[in-house]
């Protein structure tokens, strides 16, 4: 994977607003983009992410938000499951 340019290999890596995120030249031929696109075209994705799904890639529009109808995950089970 690739965040504006550079191979980053660290899956944790922090993003910022305006980041593009795509997958590497080298590796685009490989089986596991497969039908990548058809995929993302299944799936409603969050209004703070923009894709690309030709083009393996994508941005991170705005900062992801807790509240409304377009949340970044569940808050209330990732607090569940790290109060055990």
């Amino acid at each position: 994977m690739t965040v504006n340019g550079k191979k980053i290999r660290v899956p944790s890596h922090a993003l910022s607003v305006g980041d593009k995120i795509a997958v590497r030249d080298g590796s685009k031929d490989s089986r596991a983009f497969e039908g990548y696109a058809a995929a993302v075209a299944e799936k409603t994705l969050p209004a703070w992410l923009s894709v690309s799904p030709k083009e393996l890639s994508g941005m991170v529009a705005e900062v992801p938000r807790t509240t409304g109808t377009d949340v970044a995950g569940d808050l209330s089970a990732v607090l569940a499951f790290y109060s055990r």
